[in-house]
């Protein structure tokens, strides 16, 4: 391998086309003073917002475009909405205010919920016309930007009380980098149990696959970040119960 392959891959994540996110995460605390700026007010996370959607709806043509390569895999142009939109999250949750208000309890569901069927559809349909479950992912890809703001911003807008649900998201969510790197892992034993069972209709058992893979190293490796989480940090506490006062 190259020294220029390398560092194309480091920069852009196309060493695996699951953990192309992990360097775009570095990227995005990179801009994170400037991001946070915009998680201000409600223009700056809706223009966030709308810029991601747009490089969303304009990859494909990206490739076609002088700078398009940079556009696309260097800036982390189609998560800056998702990471604008957590900055103000947890500063309205810090604040004990935010977007609680009826309209989007009843708004945000809605748009979750047609976002979904449109999802579905378009991935039946491309399916069907080309038999690849990847051109059908990518086809409906736009889609999910709105489906999974809208579901934030209905979970956001609810009201629970501190009981397991609350304490279990709360577990998962603290976890949920660790859990991101897992699904790679995921990925892989997909494809090993796919192609080990004769079966034509793949598409179904791709799904069925991914949620029972995907649901247990998820659950799983959250439970082992937090026993090394423990682990490493019981040394320090008792360390610092035993210093003098």
């Amino acid at each position: 391998m190259s020294g220029h392959t390398l560092f194309d891959y480091l920069i852009t994540g196309h060493a695996s086309r699951h953990l192309y996110f992990v360097p775009a995460v570095v990227r995005l605390y990179l801009l994170y003073p400037v991001l946070r700026y915009f998680a201000r007010g409600v223009w700056g996370v809706a223009g966030g917002c709308a810029l991601s959607w747009s490089m969303i709806w304009l990859s494909p043509l990206l490739e076609h475009m002088p700078f398009g390569a940079l556009l696309n895999d260097v800036l982390p142009l189609r998560w800056i909405g998702y990471f604008v939109l957590g900055i103000w999250l947890a500063q309205a949750r810090a604040s004990n205010s935010g977007p609680a208000l009826p309209s989007i309890r009843v708004f945000a569901p809605l748009v979750a919920l047609a976002s979904l069927a449109c999802i579905v559809a378009i991935v039946r349909y491309v399916f069907a016309q080309s038999a690849d479950i990847e051109v059908a992912l990518d086809a409906a890809e736009p889609l999910i930007f709105p489906y999974s703001v809208c579901v934030l911003l209905w979970w956001r807008g609810l009201t629970f009380a501190n009981g397991r649900l609350v304490r279990f998201l709360r577990f998962v969510s603290d976890h949920s980098y660790a859990v991101y790197l897992s699904h790679s892992l995921m990925l892989y034993l997909c494809t090993i149990s796919l192609q080990a069972l004769p079966i034509e209709h793949t598409h179904l058992l791709l799904f069925v696959n991914g949620v029972a893979f995907g649901t247990a190293l998820s659950l799983a490796t959250a439970w082992l970040n937090e026993r090394v989480k423990r682990r490493l940090s019981a040394p320090v506490r008792s360390t610092e119960a035993l210093s003098p006062a």
